[in-house]
Order: C-alpha cells, then structure tokens, then sequence
C-alpha cells in the first residue's frame, strides 16, 4: 500500500475489549512505531496526503507520550469538539469513558438537549480537569485540529517541506507517495488513438 495506518488497541465498551487488556505496554509499542514514522518520514508524500501524515506523525508521538506521562498530552475536547452516540441511543462524550449524558430517546431525539444535560457539564469539567486521558485517536485528531501549537507546528513543516520542493524543482506524484512513481501510466486516449492509427494503416495495405 501507499501507507499504513496504525490506531493503539484500547479497551472499549462498543467494542466488547474491556477488560481485555489489550492495550500494548510503551515497550512493544514504541519500538514498533517508530519503524513506522521513520518510514512515512521518509516518504515523498505531496499535497494533502502530506499533511494528513504530519498530523498521523503528531499522533503518534501523543500516543507515546501518553503511555509514558499518563495524562492528557494535549487539551482533550471530548464533549466539546466530539461526541459519540451509541446504538441504543445514549450520548456520550467518548467511546472510552462510555458514560452517558443522556439518551435521546428521552428527549424526543433533541440532540441539543441531551447535549446540555447536569451529566453532561459534570463530564466536560471532569475531562477539562485532566482527570482521564487516553491515546483514542477520533478524539486525538479533533484534539489537534482544535489546538494552536498543534496546527502551528505542522503547517510550518508541511510548509517547509513543500518551500524545499519548489525551489529544488522538484515536481509531480501530486498527492502519492513515491513509492509509486515506478507504476507505469496508462493514458487510454493515447492507447485508443494509436490503435485507430495501427488499423487504418493495415487497411490501406
């Protein structure tokens, strides 16, 4: 493939994993996705697929962290930015607390009010709080969309990156990483074209 996307494994209720302790110690983990982000580092990715993979780089490096310092490495948003809405209509404010602010069938399927519920602003303090982290990365993602250092800090090197490629000349995979540069490239108006010019030929003989 192009790229390999890595999520941690966590112990979650809508997964039926709780309790499973499948949560990789920092010691398996780190070694594993290191390979993986000195990899994509050295990828030429362009376009947007780079930015998504400084952002999964980001990510990773939260992960770690947060397996080490055990606590939230960035402002979590969960319950402010993010929610999650389980099958049988309970609201929460994440997948990994699972606790529920509210049901919407109680509240004539109003989100807004099941949003805005006692349980609810109890949670978000709790969260605000730092009283619970976790390297889920739905939330990790809107965590670093949402935080200014973040956002900073990538745009400046996808910045730099794309400012180094500008002025070395360097151009095209537009998007792809360079492992595909070696595929061929098919153009079917040419191949059409050149098969038209072939029979025309062979009918004038």
């Amino acid at each position: 493939p192009d790229s390999f996307i890595s999520e941690i494994a966590e112990e979650r209720v809508e997964l039926d994993t709780v309790g499973m302790g499948i949560t990789p110690p920092i010691q398996k983990y780190e070694p594993v996705i290191n390979q993986l982000q000195k990899e994509n580092r050295e990828a030429d990715f362009r376009g947007v697929s780079r930015i998504t993979q400084t952002f999964r780089d980001r990510y990773y490096d939260i992960v770690k962290r947060t397996l080490v310092e055990k606590r939230q490495i960035i402002p979590c948003l969960a319950g402010v930015a993010s929610a999650q809405i389980a099958p049988n209509g309970d609201v929460w404010t994440c997948c990994i607390r699972a606790e529920s602010v509210g049901n919407l069938r109680d509240y004539d399927y109003d989100f807004r009010k099941t949003w805005s519920t006692a349980k609810a602003d109890e949670l978000r303090r709790s969260i605000k709080a730092g009283e619970c982290y976790c390297p889920l990365a739905n939330a990790s993602y809107t965590n670093m969309l949402c935080h200014m250092p973040t956002l900073t800090s990538v745009g400046a090197e996808v910045g730099v990156k794309t400012a180094a490629e500008v002025l070395t000349g360097m151009t095209g995979s537009h998007g792809k990483s360079a492992r595909l540069r070696s595929l061929p490239v098919i153009n079917a108006s040419d191949e059409a074209r050149m098969a038209h010019e072939q029979e025309k030929a062979g009918a004038s003989r």
